[in-house]
């Protein structure tokens, strides 16, 4: 899982560099154009701290990371040396995302995924950019691996302190297993995500709503 994440975030931003044909955005409009024009908001003070909250998300996979310090041999070392590597991982691969896009292309486009936008404006290449969704795919679902596991150990902690209903059923970890992990919270944790996976299906809004939960949440 890892290395697929990583090794195609970096092959990602290789390609779209190599197939680009377009202008490139300046460094300066990258970091420092600022249009409040769509956001809704007569205060651009407001639209970026609002901004800037949703691309924080993008550097909160240093937070899965506690959660698993019970699992790692030299956590007190490790820990931390993964944190800051995941941010510094997700800090310089995303720029790339920053200065190709045309951002009028994908606010005029907005029932196409503006990642898909991305691609195909800049490689000019449908082939280019089915490959690269793909890849995006895959990430997703390592992503959503690595969720699981996260909070099935956010579970198991707090079952481990009598703090949740059936704690002790929770907090099972079966001795002779090969794999000692908590599986009883990673089939809640997994049952869950399917559920709410399911609510697309039956309400967009229902679904919208918990997702903007989750996010809220987890910041």
């Amino acid at each position: 899982c890892v290395y697929w994440i990583v090794y195609a975030v970096i092959f990602i931003d290789i390609l779209l560099l190599l197939f680009h044909s377009g202008k490139y955005r300046s460094l300066k409009y990258a970091l420092a154009h600022f249009d409040n024009s769509f956001s809704g908001y007569s205060s651009a003070a407001l639209s970026f701290i609002i901004g800037f909250q949703q691309s924080s998300f993008t550097l909160q996979g240093f937070s899965m990371l506690p959660a698993l310090a019970d699992e790692v041999k030299e956590p007190e070392r490790d820990i931390p040396k993964g944190m800051s590597t995941a941010v510094l991982t997700s800090t310089v691969t995303g720029v790339v995302f920053l200065i190709l896009p045309d951002t009028q292309t994908i606010i005029n486009n907005p029932k196409v995924m503006p990642i898909a936008l991305i691609f195909t404006q800049s490689t000019h290449s449908i082939f280019v950019s089915l490959f690269l969704v793909i890849m995006i795919l895959g990430n997703l679902l390592f992503s959503g691996i690595g969720s699981v596991t996260t909070s099935s150990r956010a579970v198991y902690s707090m079952s481990r302190d009598m703090a949740l209903p059936y704690s002790e059923f929770w907090s099972y970890v079966d001795p002779s297993s090969k794999h000692r992990v908590p599986k009883n919270t990673i089939l809640l944790s997994m049952g869950i995500s399917y559920l709410l996976g399911l609510l697309a299906l039956l309400s967009t809004a229902a679904f919208n709503a918990f997702m903007g939960a989750a996010v809220l949440c987890l910041c």
